[in-house]
């Protein structure tokens, strides 16, 4: 069977190091290419244990990075070293949970090479308690179903990729950015079309922890707009933007339950860092109109409180001419009449 190329970038894991490696090396599937990236950690003991499992297992690369990069530039890194077929990305501080993981993905790649990705279920751990999570949308689940032009989970960890496909069409990881799996997922599905198998098995444990980007999350949405906008001039440039519209919402759809269930100081920051990400790109008019059409936020309106804060919020920045979607039409030409109205007053 072909060689299976595994990228895991590393910086201050070292608590967790052994567990993720141990779960690579072990695995059924024995034709592995596995790259280990230390992308510049400071901590000794990441370098010291990827020097031990490199020096016991020869099918290990261990590469150093003179300079962080970030996750992204550690998986760049694995992907212009790869020599695999097939390529996928593991987190160090996370791990494989089932020994058979890669040899039953490959196996179902070998068996149709029209599948160009398999994706995989995974656990979510944390404080040793494990959540079974669905990486796909509910009314696409089929045990070994092939999913056509479906948007799972973007989170890259849960998945294996033909790599010829990334190297032919030149697709890499932002670096030195957060939220690299979004905006390297959206350019993958949108230049290509690709024939995705999902396995509704969980093989992955991706585990939180203090140092997790999850936990830091709510104070880096403003970074996800920021991918958001430039993935939308990315798709302008290719003229896919009703593909790119259509991804965004299936994505939206799914994400929104997360927003929704987080408290409303967290969406109040929301809004703020939507309201404040637009005042510094400096768009208006018909372009901010395509850009709130193309984000999260044509899905979030939906949710109630958020669109009263919108409301609210926009008075603030008086230069946009926003069109409000549904069912917000009626306080809109309220608003922009009340508007239009103080206009003729002051010029008298």
């Amino acid at each position: 069977m072909e060689k299976l190329s595994v990228v895991v970038p590393v910086y201050n894991v070292y608590p967790y190091l052994r567990e993720c490696l141990n779960s690579i090396i072990n695995q059924t599937y024995k034709n592995l290419e596995i790259i280990i990236v230390n992308d510049a950690s400071p901590y000794k003991e990441d370098d010291e244990i990827c020097r031990e499992y490199a020096s016991k297992d020869e099918r290990i690369k261990y590469i150093v990075h003179e300079e962080n990069k970030e996750i992204g530039g550690g998986r760049n890194t694995g992907l212009k070293n790869a020599t695999g077929k097939y390529i996928t990305f593991v987190d160090s501080d996370d791990y494989l949970c089932d020994m058979n993981a890669y040899e039953e993905c490959i196996k179902c790649m070998e068996n149709d090479n029209d599948i160009d990705i398999v994706n995989f279920d995974i656990y979510e751990e944390e404080a040793n308690n494990r959540t079974y999570i669905q990486t796909c949308h509910e009314k696409y689940i089929t045990d070994y179903d092939i999913v056509l032009d479906k948007l799972p989970m973007v989170s890259l960890w849960n998945k294996i990729i033909k790599l010829n496909i990334l190297l032919n069409n030149k697709i890499y990881f932002k670096e030195n950015s957060k939220f690299e799996d979004t905006e390297f997922w959206y350019r993958l599905n949108v230049l290509l079309d690709l024939k995705l198998l999902y396995i509704q098995k969980p093989f992955y444990v991706y585990r939180q922890h203090e140092q997790s980007m999850s936990k830091t999350y709510d104070n880096k949405y403003l970074q996800q707009y920021n991918v958001l906008y430039d993935l939308y001039e990315f798709i302008k440039k290719h003229n896919k933007e009703e593909k790119f519209k259509n991804l965004m919402i299936k994505y939206a759809k799914l994400d929104r339950e997360l927003l929704e269930q987080r408290p409303k100081d967290f969406k109040e920051q929301f809004i703020q860092s939507n309201i404040e990400y637009i005042k510094k790109i400096n768009i208006t008019g018909e372009d901010v109109k395509k850009y709130l059409d193309f984000t999260f936020f044509s899905s979030y309106i939906e949710d109630e409180y958020i669109r009263k804060l919108y409301m609210e919020s926009i008075n603030d920045y008086k230069k946009i001419d926003y069109k409000i979607i549904n069912p917000n039409k009626i306080a809109y030409k309220i608003k922009r009449e009340i508007g239009r109205i103080f206009k003729q007053i002051k010029k008298k």
